[in-house]
């Protein structure tokens, strides 16, 4: 008898829970290309408009609209990586607030990075192994 079994999806622990984490699901990798790059530049332009505030630059509608934005691009990221579900699991006891939601999407960045990488090692290899069996051959 022939059987084939999936292999176990990585998994990332988020408050005390872990998640599937499947640095190779279509969805996660376009929230990285698209919706990550957009977090880092609707950061940036809230802090500036948080800056402009003080100076009556901005007005406080300009910062509550550019909130919303970053709120709603990092939702869009981190159900992407996870599922809707589970953002919603995760965030069911909280508040809305940018900054878990940046923070959280930073360290689910930085753990797909890190995944893509020692995948890419599994199957490519070290090079400096590659050079080594080459000199020795």
């Amino acid at each position: 008898m022939h059987e084939f079994n999936f292999n176990q999806k990585p998994t990332v622990k988020i408050c005390g829970r872990e998640y599937e984490f499947d640095p190779t699901n279509n969805d996660l990798l376009q929230g990285v290309v698209e919706n990550y790059p957009k977090i880092l530049h609707i950061a940036a332009d809230l802090q500036q408009l948080l800056r402009d505030l003080k100076t009556g630059k901005a007005d406080y509608l300009s910062v509550f609209e550019k909130n919303q934005d970053l709120l709603l691009t990092c939702k869009a990221f981190i159900i992407g990586c996870l599922g809707e579900k589970e953002y919603n699991e995760i965030f069911s006891q909280r508040r809305p607030n940018n900054v878990e939601h940046v923070e959280l999407c930073t360290f689910l960045y930085r753990a797909m990075m890190q995944d893509r990488e020692n995948m890419l090692m599994e199957y490519l290899g070290d090079e400096n192994d590659s050079v080594e069996a080459a000199n020795h051959a």
